[in-house]
């Protein structure tokens, strides 16, 4: 159970990687990912920094 786990997710991450390796060039996905990381940390500060 554990391992099929594992397994599915290290194969969901290598299809990833193949992707972002064959996008790499594109440069809307590299300010895509830059907002994303914006946004994330955006969401992560306002709910830790609560008055």
């Amino acid at each position: 159970m554990v391992l099929s786990i594992i397994d599915s997710i290290s194969k969901v991450a290598k299809d990833f990687q193949g992707w972002i390796i064959e996008n790499g060039n594109n440069p809307v996905l590299w300010v895509g990912l830059f907002f994303l990381g914006l946004l994330i940390f955006y969401i992560t500060y306002n709910a830790l920094h609560k008055d």
